[in-house]
């Protein structure tokens, strides 16, 4: 599990995101990093998304469906990950 970054999975997910995704982070940015490359690198956009929880940072309401068509940018992300 990174050290930057609290996470609760199982002990072979976490030694996987250390080996594949973090594997050289060696702060709380480069770990974001990590996982923004890992995220652009799996999804496949567009895909169709519903709303689960209601965000300040978001005019969607639960429920409401979305084609989400790419990341946001990562510095506009913080600690989470946001889709356009």
């Amino acid at each position: 599990m990174g050290k930057y970054l609290k996470r609760d999975h199982d002990s072979e997910i976490e030694q996987r995101i250390s080996d594949e995704i973090i594997v050289d982070c060696y702060d709380e940015y480069e770990e974001l990093s990590g996982w923004y490359c890992h995220l652009e690198d799996r999804l496949s956009f567009p895909f169709e998304a519903v709303c689960e929880k209601k965000s300040q940072r978001s005019p969607l309401k639960v429920g409401e469906k979305v084609v989400a068509v790419g990341l946001a940018d990562i510095d506009e992300c913080g600690a989470k990950s946001y889709v356009l």
